[in-house]
C-alpha cells in the first residue's frame, strides 16, 4: 500500500506530470498574449501602459516566473528512465507552485478585464438615445452584472489560490509529517506574493497622494479581489 512506501518509492505516473506541463505551457500563453493585449490596447508608450496597470503586470509576471519554477520541479521530478515517474516530493512541490501561478495569471486577468467590461457598462448609456432609455433599470441591471462579474472572478481566484494547492498537498500519499514542509512553502510562497502585491498598491497610492496603511493592504491581499476595484455595491 502506499502508505506503507517511503517518500523515495512513491513514484508519479509520467501522463499525470505532462499534464501539469501541459497547464503550466498555457499559462504561459496567457500572460504574454495578455501582457501585449493590455501594452495594445493602452493606447500610451509601453513605460505609461506598464505604469497605468502595473497591479497586473506584477500579477501577471509573478505567476510567469512562479510557473517557471514549477516547470523545473516537474522536470526535475522525472526518473530518467523508461517509465519516466516523477518522484511526490518535487511533484507535490511543483504542483502548489502551478496553482499559485494560475492565481497570479488569473489576479492579473481578472482585473483588467473586470474593470473593463465595468467601464463598458457604465459607458454604455452615452451610446443609445436619452429619450427611451430606462435609467433606473439600466442601473440596477448593471450593477447586478457588475457584482456577478466580481463574485465569478473572486471565486476563482480563492480557488486557485487556496483550495486547490490544498487539496492537492492533503490528497497525495504522503504522511503529515512530511506534509507540513509542503505547507510551509506554500504560505511562503503566499506571503512573498501578497508582499508584493501590497508594495504595488502602496506605490501606487503614494503617485496619488493618498495615505494608506500597507499593513492593511498586506491583510487585504489574503482576500485580493477587495482590491481590484470591482465592487460597486
Amino acid at each position: 500500500m502506499a502508505k506503507d512506501l517511503k517518500p523515495r518509492q512513491m513514484r508519479t505516473h509520467a501522463n499525470v506530470t505532462r499534464t501539469r506541463v501541459t497547464v503550466l505551457g498555457f499559462n504561459f500563453t496567457i500572460v504574454i498574449f495578455l501582457s501585449g493585449f493590455i501594452v495594445g490596447n493602452s493606447g500610451h508608450p509601453i513605460e505609461l501602459a506598464i505604469w497605468y496597470h502595473l497591479n497586473e503586470f506584477v500579477a501577471l509576471f509573478s505567476g510567469l516566473l512562479i510557473g517557471f519554477f514549477a516547470l523545473y520541479l516537474y522536470l526535475f521530478s522525472q526518473d530518467l528512465d523508461f517509465e519516466g515517474g516523477s518522484g511526490i516530493w518535487s511533484f507535490t512541490f511543483a504542483e502548489v507552485l502551478m496553482y499559485v501561478a494560475l492565481a497570479q495569471t488569473l489576479s492579473g486577468a481578472a482585473q483588467y478585464f473586470t474593470v473593463m467590461l465595468s467601464n463598458a457598462i457604465d459607458n454604455f448609456p452615452s451610446l443609445i438615445s436619452k429619450e427611451t432609455f430606462p435609467k433606473l433599470e439600466f442601473d440596477y441591471a448593471a450593477n447586478f452584472l457588475k457584482l456577478l462579474i466580481f463574485w465569478i472572478s473572486s471565486i476563482a481566484w480563492l480557488f486557485f489560490v487556496y483550495f486547490a494547492p490544498i487539496c492537492a498537498v492533503c490528497s497525495n500519499p504522503l504522511s503529515w509529517k512530511r506534509k507540513i514542509p509542503i505547507f510551509l512553502l506554500y504560505l511562503s510562497i503566499l506571503l512573498i506574493v501578497f508582499l508584493i502585491a501590497a508594495q504595488v498598491h502602496y506605490l501606487k497610492a503614494l503617485n496619488q497622494t493618498q495615505t494608506i496603511d500597507i499593513f492593511n493592504l498586506f491583510i487585504n491581499q489574503f482576500f485580493q479581489p477587495k482590491l481590484w476595484g470591482l465592487y460597486y455595491g
